[in-house]
């Protein structure tokens, strides 16, 4: 009976915390003056992210890039 009690309280510690991750994420130290300076320094002059598979500097749409 303890190890049920122990591993559904493990459970929710840890469904806690993704909630955490996802809703608050400055709570649990996963974002800052650092994360943003990353951030910032990965989007592109419009202000998004790069297509997946694009470069930076690319243009086009992901569907355009050479698939080799």
């Amino acid at each position: 009976m303890a190890v049920f009690v122990t591993v559904g309280i493990v459970f929710l510690l840890t469904m806690g915390y993704f909630f955490l991750m996802i809703f608050f994420p400055e709570w649990v130290g996963m974002s800052g003056d650092d994360t943003r300076k990353v951030l910032e320094s990965h989007k592109d002059e419009t202000g998004g992210t790069p297509a997946e598979g694009q470069q930076e500097g690319e243009t086009g749409s992901a569907s355009e890039i050479d698939p080799r």
